[in-house]
């Protein structure tokens, strides 16, 4: 296997098992209790699996795996992390991401739940928006609109697809030919533009690899989350927001690096 074959990620798993206790005869103990608590009489009710997964060829390999009860101490999975770090390569840095999809999903629980969020004056000047504040209102508004259409402007609208380019769209649409309030443009810019930071940020093939001109759209669009970090004070989407620009920062460097490696 080429070296670069081997460039991988740790991506963590937990799936819901039955609470029971077995007799393992390798290692002669009982399992079925919580192994980061090893002082528990806890039944075990979740797996948490740790796997290496290929970054630039498609590979899987399960290198631990622990069993928690219902919750379980963050340090523990971080202790276990760094010793699967250490153990492939102890010079090595190491880039942490959270799951891209999440991310997604907790932007767009934060709208579905009323929550609005406020642009800075810079960001507003900067790409010329109607206005700062990008809410669940023209969402609705579109919901409405369509509900009764045989053809939908948007069809796959749904509180799991909320901040897509097609939404944008329609809600662009909705503005331009029937007079809706011009401020729903910023929410229709936010969703193209989150959704073209979703594509950047899980491409996986040719066609939307991190190419050296696409490595300038991501920087743009890390120095928008930036910006839009000075004017957020709900703690949950702040802590969204941040892990978003971590993402994004990783990216970058990793990115940086593969190009300027290819092109040696």
């Amino acid at each position: 296997m080429q070296d670069s074959n081997k460039y991988c990620g740790i991506v963590m798993d937990e799936m819901s098992i039955e609470s029971t206790l077995k007799y393992d005869v390798g290692d002669q103990l009982v399992r079925g209790y919580d192994t980061f608590k090893p002082s528990s009489d806890e039944l075990t009710t979740h797996a948490l699996v740790f796997v290496l997964v290929g970054v630039k060829t498609r590979w899987k390999q399960v290198v631990a795996y622990h069993f928690t009860g219902s919750s379980f101490n963050k340090k523990d999975v971080a202790l276990v992390l760094k010793e699967i770090a250490i153990a492939a390569h102890k010079s090595r840095v190491f880039f942490i991401f959270a799951d891209v999809p999440h991310l997604l999903k907790n932007l767009c629980n934060h709208l579905t739940n009323d929550q609005d969020i406020t642009l800075t004056a810079d960001i507003v000047s900067t790409y010329k928006l109607p206005s700062s504040t990008i809410s669940l209102q023209p969402f609705q508004d579109l919901i409405l609109f369509q509900r009764d259409q045989e053809l939908k402007l948007q069809p796959r609208l749904s509180p799991k697809n909320l901040l897509s380019h097609a939404t944008g769209s329609a809600i662009r649409f909705l503005v331009d030919k029937f007079d809706y309030p011009e401020s729903y443009l910023t929410t229709a810019w936010y969703c193209e533009q989150v959704d073209h930071w979703f594509d950047l940020m899980t491409s996986r093939n040719l066609g939307t690899a991190l190419t050296e001109k696409k490595f300038l759209s991501l920087v743009k669009f890390s120095g928008l989350t930036t910006s839009e970090i000075k004017g957020l004070l709900d703690e949950d989407l702040l802590g969204g927001y941040l892990r978003n620009m971590d993402n994004s920062s990783s990216v970058l460097v990793i990115a940086r690096n593969a190009i300027d490696e290819e092109a040696q």
